[in-house]
């Protein structure tokens, strides 16, 4: 039930609050002349009064908050428990995520069905056992020299179920910046869809950009972000693997033009788009979309 309450659509925080309107009851007063006395009848109407974007700004954080403590605290006895990939499934799904998609072609759209995904592989949520004693959590610039090597992967993730994530939809999800550890050592994972995601930071895709995923993550999508900056799009440009990347709607961003710029510089063989405001790019093709600017004009 709760998770539905984090799911409701935010209003991004540097769209016009003043335009956001809500009921308010007011009472006006009557004189009614009625001989010696002067009498009051109370009339009841609904007005319109501005919301202010303090007190929107107020309820996002206290329900990004409640969402950072609910589902989004980091464990690593889970992911010693379980394996980089099926910890992340678990988060995931817990956190709200439309879709995952794993190696053997399953496809995950509910915690019942994660739950039992994990049960197929002997695993108890409610009980941590390491895979192997000598798992030990690696600091951020350990996995940076290390974690991209195949040889000390398979030797630390030996014991792990032969499971991973190839593909993640967490549109829509109330996943925030500490749960993105969990990405962090993701085997093999080539897409991933994060739309309408509005609690997550820069801080966020530094995290994502530091792991595996530097190296093996082909596509990616983000749009309708109202948090993350040219800074969030600095640490994109750093993977390495990327072909295609679409972004749409982050009102943080100063210039489309400059973020092209940076991804271009960074990685000349990618698949851009990135639409100006005045159009819908959800999904389409740079094709596709220089159609749609010709037919506008």
């Amino acid at each position: 039930m709760w998770i539905r309450l984090l799911r409701v659509r935010q209003v991004p925080t540097t769209s016009t609050a003043s335009l956001c309107t809500g009921y308010t009851r007011l009472l006006e007063r009557t004189a009614v002349q009625n001989g010696r006395r002067t009498l009051y009848k109370k009339r009841q109407f609904l007005a319109w009064e501005p919301i202010s974007s303090e007190d929107i700004w107020e309820a996002m954080q206290i329900r990004r908050t409640f969402a950072k403590f609910a589902v989004n605290n980091y464990s690593f006895d889970r992911v010693a428990a379980f394996g980089p990939d099926l910890a992340c499934l678990e988060w995931l799904m817990n956190a709200g995520a439309t879709a995952v998609k794993m190696h053997d072609g399953t496809t995950i759209t509910s915690q019942k069905q994660m739950r039992e995904y994990l049960k197929s592989f002997n695993l108890d949520t409610t009980k941590l056992t390491p895979l192997h004693p000598n798992i030990k959590p690696l600091t951020l610039d350990e996995l940076k020299r290390f974690l991209h090597r195949p040889q000390f992967y398979s030797q630390r993730w030996h014991s792990a179920p032969e499971a991973y994530i190839e593909e993640v939809d967490a549109t829509d999800s109330a996943i925030v910046d500490p749960g993105f550890q969990y990405f962090l050592e993701l085997k093999s994972t080539k897409k991933l869809i994060m739309n309408f995601c509005d609690y997550f930071y820069n801080d966020a895709i530094r995290i994502l950009c530091a792991g595996r995923l530097r190296h093996t993550l082909e596509e990616i999508e983000i749009c309708f972000n109202g948090h993350i900056d040219e800074t969030a799009f600095s640490q994109i440009a750093r993977l390495k693997g990327l072909k295609r990347a679409h972004f749409y709607m982050n009102p943080w961003i100063k210039s489309e033009q400059r973020v092209r710029a940076i991804l271009k510089q960074s990685l000349p063989r990618l698949e851009l788009t990135y639409p100006e405001m005045g159009f819908i790019g959800l999904g389409k093709t740079p094709k596709q979309e220089n159609q749609k600017a010709k037919e506008a004009t």
